[in-house]
């Protein structure tokens, strides 16, 4: 049984927003909107939330993300290099083409 969980995360100036849908069965995150630090800060806490329950492997879907800034992908990056040290994964899904680095 899939149990969604859909949260709206806003950064402190509310110009840019990202939602994410977390399946907590099969510790799958898909990420949609402009994801900047803030969103990449949030997008962490999940991650770990999803680990402290027992998943091994965590999915981030970024195909319908509208933007991935490079900060936030150097946050997703270290999450996924902590994960690894305490040998769990972070596995992150190619992009969609039309989807830019600032």
């Amino acid at each position: 049984m899939r149990l969604p969980r859909s949260v709206r995360m806003t950064t402190a100036s509310r110009r840019w927003t990202c939602t994410e849908t977390v399946d907590v069965h099969r510790a799958v995150i898909r990420v949609h909107g402009r994801v900047d630090r803030a969103g990449a800060d949030l997008l962490r806490g999940t991650i770990r939330a999803l680990q402290r329950q027992g998943h091994r492997s965590v999915t981030l879907v970024l195909p319908e993300a509208t933007d991935v800034t490079q900060d936030a992908s150097a946050v997703l990056a270290g999450v996924a290099d902590e994960l690894a040290d305490g040998h769990a994964q972070l596995i992150i899904t190619d992009r969609s083409p039309q989807v830019g680095r600032r």
